[in-house]
């Protein structure tokens, strides 16, 4: 137990309580996406929101990125939403 206090990076005890579980947050591949729990993919999910509403003219979107895990967790966000 004394190793474990000092492996843990000081002034962080306790900050566990305010992160969301692995199984929540879609990241292992199970859970809902959350576009709301980052900045970049909340405003993502609203772009696409509005792209994709009908009378919008059916545009083609096309995300580039260096990351499959973040383009995996797009396609999920637009699967859950109907968008593809």
């Amino acid at each position: 137990e004394d190793e474990k206090e000092t492996l843990a990076t000081p002034g962080a005890d306790g900050v566990a309580k305010y992160m969301p579980s692995l199984e929540s947050c879609g990241r292992n591949g199970r859970g809902p996406v959350h576009p709301e729990w980052s900045g970049k993919m909340l405003v993502l999910h609203r772009l696409m929101r509005e792209m994709r509403k009908p009378g919008n003219g059916g545009d083609k979107i096309v995300i580039i990125s260096n990351y499959t895990q973040t383009l995996d967790l797009i396609g999920r966000m637009c699967r859950e939403s109907s968008w593809g």
